[in-house]
This record gives structure tokens, C-alpha cells and sequence, in this order.
């Protein structure tokens, strides 16, 4: 009897063990967490209180500068950094029936520096001081065309390929650059130098070929051509000065000469000796003309003229003033004894007559008869020679042997 109810009993404790343990978890459950009321937080958006910049024509996107928020959805608007300065970006958060707005001014900072517009490369005479920087535009996207300045120029007095460095810089500071190559032209006077050395160069090989033509198989206007064109040209530096100087005093002493040989003179013909006959008596010839010389005139003559030693040759002179030619020395220095002798040499040929030797005063012309000169003695005459030597004295022999004596006095 006992023993049936404590294994009832058993039994129960066991049933009712299990029964609590299966409804335990739910109890402790609602033991330890009790139901609490649900809280709905309110709309919120939170901006970034940092300074923003950014720079013209970079994106941006807003949503970069929300730092919290609470919302069920966001708007904003659009940023345009094409243009610069402060941009205003506006948002609307929303959440349920609820929205609310802030505000952030970004600023939009111009980084880009002008651009500078024009050639690469650029010319400039010798020694130009042209403005290079004229040449160029700078064109900024904000503040439109600025000032170019040259900040390297270049070496203008020598000729030659160089560097230069241009400038630009807009409002915000943006400064921007551009290199362009130079190129500075040679002298014109070297340029003029190096075509007159190739010009002279034959000017002087034609030139020496009239002086040493002899005077037949030349002409009064191809001397006085080549005189005029080495003339002009002594005018103009060049390497071929002193040349083209003793051209000229030689082509001008045989454009007298050449003048005198072709400039036709009047024959003087010389009364023939008269021959007086008689019975008995046969008498020889006497010239009409004075034939005694007279070694007094003869002398006077020559002093007169041995004072102008020295003096200038000048074509077409005669007088001490302005220089002499050959004849023109020797028609001044006859005049101061009275005697009037033809102007060029050519006519001085057929002065007074004449002789098989020369004495002092003669006259001595010399081939072509474009020279004269006055014997002074000893194989020696004083003449007139050229620009060169001017009136000097020499061997009578100097150019050749004389082709007649004339005696004067």
C-alpha cells in the first residue's frame, strides 16, 4: 500500500517536472524582457561643417558632404562649377509624412591659368627692337584676355636661333607660360657686304682688263663706263677698296689719254726750208719757225715745273689749285712764259716741231699721245702721272719709249 503510493507520488514529481521544464524558457523569458513601447526617431540630416572648395569643372557630389542623417530618402541640387565662386547646394531629406532642409555654400576656385595663344616661333631683323610680346593673346576662361609679358627676351645685335619666354597670369594668381624660339636675322650691312665683295670682286677683274687694253683697241666710252661703275662702288665699304681706289686713279688718268687719242687735232703743217739760189751761191734751208733753242726758256720751263712736284693729279686740272693732269701741267707751266700750248696731249704733238733728241723743256709724248711730260735732263722728265703719284719725276723711259719730242722754246 505504501509502496504503491510513493510510486504514484514518483511518478508525479517526474510529470510535473517535466511540465516545468518545457514552459520554463517562455516564463524566464518574459521574466527578463518585458515588452517596451516602439520609439520613432525624427527626420535629421547632419552637413559637414568643414570649409569645401573645390575646383572649376571638377564633379561633385553632395552626397560627399553629408555626415549623418535620418531619413527615408534625400534630395539635393545640382552644382555647376563651370562657374566660379561661392554655389549654393540646397537638400531635402524626408522621412514618413516629414521633411526638412539645410543648406552648404561650397566655394568653385579657378586653377586653370590663361592660355597664351600665337606662333612658336618668330623673326626679327638685326638688332629690331620690335615688342615680341605684341604677337601674343592671352585668352583666361574668367577674366578673358589678359596681359602677356616677355620675361626672357633674346640677344638682338647677334644673329642667331634663340629662347624666349613668355608670360600670363589671371586675377585668381594662375600664372601659365610659353617658350617660343627667335630668330634673329644676320646684319643687312654684312648681307650688303657679302653681295658687294661678290659684285666688286668682278667689277675689279673687268676693270684691270680696261687699264691694260691699249688705248687703239679701246673707246672713250668703255673707259668712262668702267670709271662710273668703280666710282659708284667706292661709294659702299667693301673688302675691295684699296683696289677699286687705284682703279680709279688709273682708269682716270687713261680716260685722259684715251680722250686725247681720239679727240681729233688740227695737222699743223710746217712751212718746208726755203732755198735760196744765185749764180754762184747755193744757201741751205731755214725753217721759218725759230730754230735756235733756247736752253734759257728750256730751264725756266722746267723750274717752273719741278715747284709742283708733289702737287695732286687731277683729270681735267690745270692749275695748281686744283691739281693737274699731264697736259694740264704742262699748259700751265708754258703759260707763265707766254707760250699757249694746246689743252690735251694729243694736240701738244703737233706743238712747235720736232726733234730727234730731247733737251731741257722739251716736250715728250709717249705712245697714243694719252701722256706728256717735260724733259728735265739726264733720261729724266717731270709729269703728271696719275692719282696715284701725282706730279713727280721719273726716267723718261718710265712706260715704254716716247714716240716724239717737241720743242717749244
Amino acid at each position: 500500500m505504501n509502496t504503491k503510493k510513493i510510486t504514484v507520488i514518483v511518478a508525479v514529481a517526474i510529470l510535473a517536472i517535466l511540465i516545468g521544464t518545457l514552459y520554463l524558457p517562455i516564463n524566464e523569458a518574459q521574466a527578463v524582457s518585458p515588452q517596451e513601447p516602439v520609439v520613432i526617431e525624427p527626420v535629421d540630416i547632419t552637413l559637414t561643417k568643414a570649409d569645401v572648395t573645390v575646383k572649376q569643372f571638377d564633379k561633385v557630389d553632395p552626397l560627399d558632404y553629408v555626415v549623418t542623417g535620418t531619413f527615408d530618402a534625400i534630395d539635393y541640387s545640382i552644382v555647376d562649377t563651370s562657374e566660379t565662386g561661392p554655389q549654393l547646394i540646397s537638400y531635402t531629406a524626408t522621412k514618413g509624412n516629414e521633411s526638412i532642409k539645410r543648406h552648404l555654400i561650397i566655394q568653385v576656385l579657378d586653377t586653370q591659368g590663361p592660355t597664351i595663344e600665337g606662333d612658336d616661333t618668330i623673326t626679327l631683323k638685326y638688332e629690331s627692337d620690335y615688342a615680341i610680346e605684341t604677337d601674343y593673346v592671352a585668352v583666361d576662361t574668367v577674366d578673358g584676355n589678359v596681359d602677356v609679358t616677355l620675361i626672357q627676351d633674346v640677344d638682338r645685335s647677334v644673329p642667331g636661333e634663340y629662347e624666349a619666354i613668355l608670360t600670363a597670369q589671371d586675377s585668381s594668381g594662375n600664372k601659365t607660360t610659353k617658350t617660343i624660339t627667335v630668330i634673329v636675322l644676320e646684319d643687312p650691312e654684312v648681307i650688303a657686304l657679302q653681295e658687294r665683295n661678290e659684285e666688286y670682286a668682278s667689277l675689279v677683274d673687268s676693270a684691270n682688263i680696261v687699264v691694260n687694253t691699249l688705248l687703239a683697241d679701246t673707246s672713250v666710252d668703255e673707259v668712262s663706263s668702267m670709271f662710273n661703275q668703280v666710282s659708284n662702288a667706292l661709294d659702299y665699304e667693301s673688302d675691295y677698296t684699296s683696289q677699286l681706289s687705284d682703279l680709279y686713279n688709273e682708269l682716270n688718268a687713261k680716260l685722259d689719254r684715251v680722250e686725247d687719242y681720239y679727240t681729233p687735232q688740227p695737222v699743223v703743217v710746217q712751212q718746208a726750208p726755203a732755198v735760196v739760189e744765185t749764180e754762184a751761191v747755193e744757201t741751205e734751208a731755214v725753217e721759218s719757225e725759230p730754230v735756235v733753242y733756247d736752253s734759257t726758256l728750256g730751264q725756266q720751263a722746267v723750274n717752273i715745273a719741278m715747284q709742283y712736284v708733289g702737287y695732286n693729279y687731277s683729270w681735267g686740272g690745270t692749275s695748281p689749285s686744283t691739281g693737274f693732269d699731264c697736259s694740264g701741267l704742262t699748259t700751265f707751266v708754258y703759260a707763265q712764259l707766254g707760250i699757249n700750248l694746246p689743252r690735251t696731249a694729243s694736240g701738244q704733238l703737233y706743238s712747235g716741231y720736232s726733234v730727234s733728241s730731247p733737251a731741257v723743256g722739251d716736250l715728250v709724248i709717249y705712245p697714243g699721245a694719252g701722256h706728256v711730260a717735260i724733259y728735265i735732263g739726264n733720261g729724266q722728265v717731270v709729269h703728271a702721272l696719275d692719282y696715284s703719284y701725282g706730279v713727280l719725276v721719273t726716267s723718261m723711259h718710265y712706260s715704254g719709249t716716247p714716240i716724239a719730242y717737241r720743242r717749244v722754246v
